[in-house]
C-alpha cells in the first residue's frame, strides 16, 4: 500500500480491525511511516485501555534487566542476563490485558524443540502478576534489518534454507507458527538463521500427516480479527484457516520478498490479499537474477490452494537445494587420459627421431566395471580422447616434416614425437 495520509491517520482509532492490520503492516516496512504510527497506537491504546503504569523494570524474577529490546501485540522483550547460568538472555513479558495461557503455549510448544535454527526457550514463570518467558538471546538482527545490506542472491537462499530447516522441526514438533515474516526471523552475527517469535504459534499439527491440517480440526479464534500479520497470511489463513501450509505460503512470501525488494501479493483489504494471490503468482521482478529451482520452489510455495504448494517444508527444502551434476565425473576421467597422454609424451623425449610415419596413440580403455556402471560417461571420455589422438598424430607429423625440412628444432620436435 501506499503511505496512508493524514486523515487516515487521524481516525486511527476508529480503524476497524482489518485497516489497522494493513496499516500497522506497511509501518513496519516503511521508514517514514513506522515511528508515526508506533507513536499513535500508543496513544489510542493509552485512551481505550486503563492505565497500568507499566514501566521498564530493573529485574524479573532472577533475570537482571539490561534494556528493551522489542514489543509486539503480546509483550515487551527484554535484553537481559541470567546471574545463575551466568548468560545473556531475552525476556518476553506478557502486556496487560494480554492472555497468560497464550503465552505459556508459546513457552511449551518451543520447548519442544532443539534446533540450531530456532531461538530456544528455557524458562517460563509469573513475577508481579505478569507472565513471562525466558529464551535464548541472539546475538544480530532480524532478516528485515540484514536485508538492508548489500546480500547476495546466495546468501538470501542460504538464509531461507535455514529458516525453513527451523520451521520445518516445528512442524515435526506438531507446532504451526502462523505469523512467520520478516520480523521473526533472526540472523546471527555468526551467520546462524533462527526462527523466533512463536507467540501465536497453535500446537495441532499431526507430525504423521502431510503437515497442512491441524490435527484436532478445530478453527483458529477470529473474534477481533485474525492473528497474524495480513500481507504474508496465505488465503485460507485470512478466513482463519493456519496450518502447515499456510506457514508455507508466509515463508515464499518472505522469500519473494528478501529476493525481489517487494511482496508478490498486495492489497489494503484480507480480500484484496487472497484476492490477488488467487489470481495467480505475478512475474518476478527483474531486479535479480535468482536460479530457476529457487524461482520454481518459491511460486509453487505461493499457490493460492494448498493442496498445490509443496506437500510440506521438507520438501521446499530439497526443491530449494542444488542438483547434483555429472559433468564432473566426465572432467575428472578427461584429466586422467590428458595427463596419460601428457606423461607418454613427456617421457618420449629422449627418443631418437625415427621416420615421419607417426603412429596412433593407443585408445582408453577403462576398467570394465566402470564401463558397465557409466557406460554414458565412457563414450563421452572416448569421444574427447579420440579426438585429441587424432590432434596430436596429425601435429606430430607436421612437426617431423618441419624437422626434416630443417624448419625446427630439435628441441622444439622432441615434445612431439613418439
Amino acid at each position: 500500500m501506499t503511505c496512508p495520509d493524514a486523515d487516515t491517520l487521524a481516525a486511527l482509532a476508529n480503524l476497524d480491525d482489518v485497516e489497522r492490520a494493513v496499516l500497522v503492516d506497511h509501518a513496519a516496512t516503511c521508514d517514514s511511516c513506522r515511528a508515526v504510527v508506533l507513536d499513535l497506537l500508543e496513544v489510542t491504546r493509552a485512551e481505550t485501555e486503563p492505565s497500568t503504569g507499566e514501566v521498564d523494570p530493573a529485574m524479573i524474577d532472577r533475570y537482571r534487566i539490561e534494556r528493551r529490546i522489542g514489543a509486539g501485540a503480546m509483550g515487551v522483550v527484554f535484553a537481559a542476563y541470567d546471574p545463575e547460568l551466568a548468560r545473556p538472555v531475552a525476556v518476553k513479558v506478557l502486556r496487560a490485558g494480554g492472555s497468560p495461557v497464550r503465552m505459556r503455549r508459546e513457552a511449551q510448544s518451543l520447548a519442544k524443540l532443539t534446533h540450531p535454527n530456532v531461538v530456544a526457550v528455557y524458562d517460563v514463570g509469573e513475577h508481579a502478576g505478569s507472565t513471562f518467558v525466558t529464551m535464548a538471546l541472539v546475538d544480530g538482527e532480524n532478516l528485515r534489518s540484514w536485508l538492508g545490506g548489500q546480500r547476495t542472491t546466495a546468501q538470501i537462499v542460504d538464509a531461507i534454507t535455514q529458516a525453513a530447516r527451523g520451521v520445518d522441526a516445528a512442524h515435526r514438533a506438531g507446532i504451526v507458527h502462523r505469523d512467520l515474516k520478516p520480523d521473526n526471523i533472526f540472523v546471527a552475527r555468526t551467520g546462524e538463521v533462527l526462527v523466533g517469535d512463536f507467540g501465536l504459534a497453535r500446537s495441532g499439527i499431526d507430525p504423521r500427516a502431510a503437515g497442512n491440517k491441524l490435527a484436532d480440526g478445530s478453527e483458529l479464534t477470529r473474534t477481533g480479527g485474525v492473528v497474524g500479520t495480513p500481507a504474508y497470511m496465505a488465503p485460507e489463513q485470512l478466513d482463519g484457516d493456519a496450518s502447515a501450509a499456510s506457514d508455507q505460503f508466509a515463508l515464499c512470501v518472505t522469500a519473494w520478498e528478501a529476493l525481489y525488494g517487494t511482496r508478490p501479493f498486495t492489497g489494503r483489504t484480507f480480500d484484496e490479499l487472497a484476492l490477488a494471490a488467487v489470481d495467480g503468482v505475478p512475474p518476478e521482478p527483474r531486479t535479480r537474477k535468482v536460479p530457476a529451482r529457487v524461482r520454481d520452489a518459491i511460486r509453487r510455495g505461493l499457490a493460492a490452494d494448498p493442496e498445490l504448494r509443496h506437500p510440506s517444508l521438507a520438501a521446499l527444502l530439497a526443491a530449494l537445494a542444488p542438483r547434483r551434476r555429472r559433468w564432473p565425473y566426465v572432467a575428472a576421467g578427461t584429466g586422467v587420459v590428458i595427463a596419460a597422454v601428457t606423461g607418454m609424451a613427456v617421457a618420449s623425449r629422449d627418443k631418437p627421431a625415427p621416420s615421419c610415419d607417426v603412429q596412433a596413440l593407443a585408445p582408453w580403455r577403462p576398467d570394465a566395471r566402470f564401463t558397465a556402471a557409466k557406460p554414458a560417461i565412457v563414450a563421452a571420455i572416448q569421444r574427447i580422447t579420440g579426438r585429441y589422438a587424432a590432434d596430436w598424430k596429425s601435429l606430430a607429423h607436421g612437426s617431423c616434416v618441419a624437422h626434416a625440412r630443417r624448419q625446427l628444432s630439435d628441441p622444439a620436435l622432441t615434445g612431439s614425437r613418439r
